[in-house]
């Protein structure tokens, strides 16, 4: 969610968290160069899997406020797993 500057609330969309999750693998990309041993495949694997899903998610046949609860979860989901491999990710 986000709050413009006139107090509108934008709701998020499949779209702004795939823009989101993209610039997130991007800096992933960026350290695992800089670190060979960050092993990122499981943050790709998240991205091709789960994010995709959210980003092609149409909710069709539901009602309005039904899909806005579906897409919100599978944007939890996706969230928490790469919050998951990430964290895996962090050495001591």
């Amino acid at each position: 969610m986000k709050i413009t500057p006139t107090g509108l609330i934008i709701q998020p969309s499949a779209i702004s968290f795939r823009r989101k999750a993209d610039e997130l693998i991007e800096e992933v990309k960026k350290y695992s160069e800089l670190d060979e041993s960050f092993y990122i495949a499981p943050v790709l694997h998240t991205l091709s899997k789960e994010v995709s899903y959210v980003a092609n998610y149409d909710g069709k046949r539901k009602s309005l406020k039904r899909q806005r609860n579906e897409l919100e979860s599978l944007m939890r989901k996706a969230t928490r797993q790469l919050y998951l491999d990430l964290c895996t990710l962090i050495k001591d």
